[in-house]
């Protein structure tokens, strides 16, 4: 995997000249310091009630990265294949849940778009059920990192920022609740967590889609809930709610320029208190929920841009790098909104529990990740650093759209075929196997339902098209509904348009074309 600078070099901040804070003292301990949010005391609580919760975040000034690598948000989506999806997840609302008041939340997301080029979402809502919150230096931060970089994995999506009065678990999990009852919430991030209790697995309700919940899309369909696997190893066990089985965890690695490797922060392990799931029983035998199910750049060493401007002493700027695992909660949260988003056209709601079907998907859609240490070792295939891996963002998108259909074919741009979630072959239609998988494009119901093989692997969304359709012969008996969605993808419209009419009036063998987006929105 090769990340490559777009907006600026990671290893030179293009803020590191002018001075930041530090959030504990505003001093600076050396170039290389790096401020870590305090834990818990590090023992068994006796119940929920007493529990609270600190976000999963490392945070360092930039003044004092140093030689740190700090990631855009282009070279994330590069680094991990999001920028092959002709997907922003257009349709679909991420409800984000934290602690206390980030007073700031929507226009330190206005400042980092208007810094890294990105659109502003469609539509931030910030609930406060139960009151305004105080506001939390520390929570603020995590706040600015969820909801920046949830927007910029999936920037077509609605945020919901719902804010817990406090961040004891009872005021946490009620602000669940109203996100996961909010209509049109298909994720809900949560980048916090703390020690395993002995009754937690009497909560994990709370972790679950209520009956009859409208979905992404307008849709019935599912919510995922997505949670940080914590920041302290595997030493002191797993963290909840991350161990869980009804949510998705998210472990850390260390991304690099050719390689990645596990973070040795990464949460993991074992649950006391929690039996091993089904869909586990593929890859371990313990009889107890193992941590994470999947991994993602989490090592302050290769940080992310966050700007948070609250409680700013004069004379800083309000840009960090932010690491831990509570970074890559909120992006792959994002992930399965641009799945769910993908679903939309062939009928399908909003997926539920993600993190059974990831482990469905074939080793292949992970990356392969080159040893780590956290209490246990990274080895081939699942474990307890990074569990599957991290994603190929494009494999495992089009491995989720199918997720629950028998029937399904989605046909995956430069990947295979993904059918009911589980069957992948080998590169379709790519001309190297002399035609014998041409046309196996399919539709459903109306609506054309075959990806276009528009995106070459470079990631350039820029079509050639007589190269695109020269296994079905003469390119000139295209439709002028194929002629206008070239046209779009040549303006870099294509995350925005939707062909809803059957192609009907090409000759049966031409390639039936279809790009997910948000017609209401074209």
């Amino acid at each position: 995997m090769e990340v490559t600078a777009t907006v600026t070099s990671p290893l030179r901040s293009p803020f590191a000249s002018r001075p930041t804070r530090n959030r504990r003292n505003h001093s600076r301990a050396g170039r290389r310091a790096t401020l870590t949010l305090e834990e818990l005391e590090r023992r068994e609580l006796p119940s929920a009630s007493g529990w609270e919760a600190l976000p999963n975040a490392d945070v360092t000034p930039l003044a004092g990265a140093g030689s740190y690598s700090v990631y855009t948000p282009a070279q994330v989506r590069h680094g991990y294949g999001f920028d092959r999806l002709p997907l922003n997840g257009a349709g679909q609302t991420i409800a984000i849940v934290d602690a206390y008041d980030d007073p700031n939340a929507y226009t330190d997301l206005i400042r980092f778009d208007r810094t890294f080029g990105l659109a502003d979402p469609p539509s931030f809502v910030k609930a406060t059920p139960q009151g305004t919150p105080a506001a939390n230096a520390a929570w603020a931060g995590e706040i600015a990192l969820d909801v920046e970089w949830a927007h910029a994995i999936a920037p077509g999506a609605k945020i919901l920022l719902v804010e817990a009065r406090s961040a004891n678990t009872l005021d946490l999990l009620a602000a669940v609740d109203y996100a996961r009852n909010y209509a049109g919430v298909s994720v809900v991030s949560m980048s916090w967590g703390g020690p395993e209790f002995f009754n937690e697995a009497s909560l994990d309700s709370h972790f679950t889609t209520p009956a009859g919940h409208i979905g992404g899309g307008g849709r019935p369909g599912g919510i995922t809930f997505v949670a940080s696997a914590g920041d302290r190893g595997a030493w002191y066990g797993p963290e909840w709610p991350a161990v869980s089985p009804r949510v998705l965890a998210v472990g850390g690695t260390s991304l690099h320029y050719s390689s990645e490797s596990g973070w040795s922060g990464s949460g993991g392990g074992y649950s006391k208190y929690e039996a091993e799931p089904s869909y586990q029983s593929a890859v371990q035998h313990t009889g107890r929920r193992s941590n994470p199910d999947v991994g993602y750049n989490a090592d302050p060493s290769t940080g992310i841009y966050v700007y948070d401007s609250y409680a700013i002493p004069s004379g800083y700027t309000g840009w960090y790098s932010y690491a831990g695992t509570s970074a890559g909660a909120p992006q792959w949260a994002a992930l399965i909104a641009l799945a769910d988003q993908g679903r939309a056209p062939y009928g399908l709601g909003s997926i539920a529990n993600a993190q059974a079907t990831v482990y469905s998907l074939p080793a292949s859609d992970f990356h392969t990740i080159a040893g780590g240490y956290n209490g246990y070792a990274v080895k081939s295939g699942y474990n307890p650093v990074t569990g599957l891996g991290s994603p190929f963002a494009d494999r495992v998108v089009w491995g989720l759209i199918s997720a629950g259909s028998s029937t399904l074919t989605v046909n995956v741009p430069g990947s295979g075929t993904a059918q009911g979630g589980t069957n992948r072959s080998n590169v379709v239609g790519d001309g190297t196997d002399g035609g014998s998988d041409e046309s196996r494009f399919v539709s459903r119901q109306d609506a054309l339902t075959a990806m276009s093989f528009a995106f070459r692997n470079d990631a350039t969304p820029v079509v050639a098209p007589d190269a695109v359709f020269t296994q079905h012969g003469d390119s000139a008996r295209r439709s002028p509904a194929i002629t206008q969605v070239d046209d779009a993808l040549r303006n870099a419209s294509w995350d925005m348009f939707l062909v809803r009419e059957k192609l009907a009036t090409t000759s049966d063998d031409m390639m039936d074309l279809a790009l997910f987006g948000d017609a209401e929105e074209a």
